[in-house]
Order: structure tokens, then sequence, then C-alpha cells
């Protein structure tokens, strides 16, 4: 009866084990993705910066265009 406590035991104690080394692979994992988000917020971000600043100058240059004599007034 003690023989099988012990066996018992030590497999539940290996079993544990096994689990804590997956926990602490899915916290890095999930520290890899979270960064990697924060990177592409940044990234989208930017572009979203740079497309409107693209889309302020070319409404800028057609007002510029019509104002002119160019076909506007």
């Amino acid at each position: 009866m003690a023989d099988d406590h012990s066996v018992q035991i030590a497999v539940l104690q290996r079993d544990v084990q096994h689990l804590t080394s997956q926990v602490a692979d899915l916290t890095a994992s999930v520290r890899e993705l979270t960064a990697v988000m924060n990177r592409g917020k940044g990234a989208f971000a930017a572009s979203l910066a740079l497309a409107g600043a693209v889309g302020a100058a070319v409404m800028k240059g057609i007002t510029f265009l019509f104002s002119t004599g160019q076909g506007g007034h």
C-alpha cells in the first residue's frame, strides 16, 4: 500500500514539474506576442500619420491648382 502511494506521489510530482515548465513557456510566449503587437501598433500609427500627411499635401495641391485661375474662379 505504501509503495502505491509513493508511486502515485512521484507521478504527480513529475506531472506538476511538467505543467510548471509549460506555464513558464506560455508566459514567455505571451510576452513575446505582446512585444510584437506593440511594434505593430507603432508601425500602424506611423503609417496612418504618413498617409494623413500625404493626403493633406495632395488636398493643398488640388486647392492651389483650382484657386490660381486654372479653371476655378
